[in-house]
């Protein structure tokens, strides 16, 4: 049977159009595509609950015992149009469906940030509690990697084969540049260039071609393109924090994501802005001394119990 001829008789059926001849070849089909079609079989599980739906609602026994179709269950029969949908869309797409591909995947652990090379040369620096996935048929077709939490990425450039990042909803597609990408639970996702020129996606929508120097910064349903500095966006891949002019949140992030740690208050730190520049040898204590002593409106002050959770007052 062709496939068009195949199309017409599953939409007849969904329809309630078939004549029992229609519906015979129509289990006839689903009988013989493992030996007809081999790459067009749809499951034995999904095949078996096909062919019993439609003995069940569409056949009945005589007295004696013979089998002939009854069209006084159609109506019945109508539960199984689902799995009928099912059965038409698996054998659409087996054609154009590919073989599992195995993926590769870095994690990193708190307070750690490691370098990978990967298969075409591009360099990428994942920084604490982060992870990396690529294919095991990366830079044969596309340069696809996913990313969770944080990575500094340095592209081999290759026009023939774009350098695709996903973090979630969020595209990043570059020819050969070097960028940061952000993408962790429970804060905005941030997308920054440091060279070269990349384009943000998200759900298939454009949010901005960014240059170097500017970041994008995706929060709920709002995305905002401002200037960033391009040194600071990559301080933090040899152990350094350089913040510039930015909301003590941001800063608090930071330092939850690359110590485990989370910090709570009820007061409003959405005013607070300053510059911060931690160097690699400094604890997290030198870190939050620093901030307690150049945040002056509001005052604060951290306390912990247990070095995990700190309230800040």
């Amino acid at each position: 049977m062709r496939k068009k001829e195949l199309y017409e008789l599953i939409a007849k059926y969904r329809a309630g159009q078939c004549s029992a001849e229609e519906v015979i070849i129509l289990m006839s089909w689903l009988d013989k595509m493992h030996t007809e079609k081999p790459d067009a079989v749809l499951p034995e599980t999904m095949q078996a609950a096909v062919k019993a739906a439609v003995m069940k609602n569409i056949q009945r026994s005589n007295s004696n015992g013979t089998r002939i179709i009854s069209w006084r269950k159609w109506a019945a029969a109508a539960a199984l149009l689902p799995v009928m949908a099912v059965a038409g869309w698996w054998w659409k797409n087996a054609a154009i469906r590919k073989p599992s591909i195995a993926w590769t995947k870095v994690s990193t652990g708190l307070r750690e940030v490691r370098q990978i090379q990967l298969p075409d040369g591009s360099q990428v620096w994942l920084n604490a509690a982060s992870s990396l996935e690529y294919p095991s048929d990366f830079n044969t077709r596309e340069r696809l990697v996913r990313i969770q939490g944080q990575g500094f990425f340095d592209v081999e450039k290759d026009i023939s084969k774009p350098f695709m990042v996903e973090a979630d909803n969020i595209h990043v597609k570059v020819l050969g540049t070097s960028f940061s990408v952000t993408s962790a639970s429970g804060q905005p996702a941030r997308v920054a260039v440091a060279t070269g020129k990349v384009q943000v996606t998200e759900n298939n929508q454009v949010l901005g071609i960014l240059h170097a120097a500017q970041q994008l910064i995706i929060a709920e349903d709002k995305a905002m393109i401002c200037s960033t500095d391009s040194v600071n966006v990559s301080s933090w891949t040899t152990g350094e924090t350089i913040l510039n002019n930015v909301q003590l949140q941001q800063v608090l992030w930071e330092l939850e994501r690359f110590y485990g740690i989370k910090f709570n208050t009820a007061l409003d730190l959405s005013a607070c802005k300053l510059t911060v520049n931690f160097s690699s040898n400094m604890t997290l204590q030198n870190k939050l001394d620093i901030i307690s002593k150049i945040v002056v409106a509001p005052r604060i002050h951290f306390t912990t119990t247990d070095n995990k959770h700190y309230l800040i007052r």
